[in-house]
Parts: structure tokens; sequence; C-alpha cells
């Protein structure tokens, strides 16, 4: 989900957001059948990835 978003971001030409989507990306390293091994980091990162997303939302 988060490479469509990263791939969507990128064609709308919005680089921050979509630079902090490959942040996200870069340090989720998930086992075979298993979670991300960061995974607190990893939902840190995605709620304040969604709060700057609602901040551009509003300011657009």
């Amino acid at each position: 989900m988060l490479a469509r978003l990263l791939e969507r971001l990128e064609d709308a030409g919005q680089y921050r957001l979509a630079d902090r989507v490959m942040d996200i990306l870069s340090i989720c390293s998930p086992k075979i059948a298993s979670h991300c091994e960061s995974a607190e980091r990893t939902k840190s990162m995605i709620r304040s990835l969604i709060e700057r997303l609602r901040q551009e939302a509003e300011t657009s």
C-alpha cells in the first residue's frame, strides 16, 4: 500500500511527502510470515505522515 502511495505522490509532484513514504519503506524489513521488525517506529512514522497529509489538505 505504501509503495502505491509513493507512486501516486511522485506522479502528483508531491516530492516532500514522497520522501517521507520512502523513509518509512526503507526502515521496514519484514521477516517471512512476520510483521515489520521495527513496527513501532514504522507506526510512529505513519502517524506523522498522516498528520502531514492532513495539514497539506487543509492548506490546499
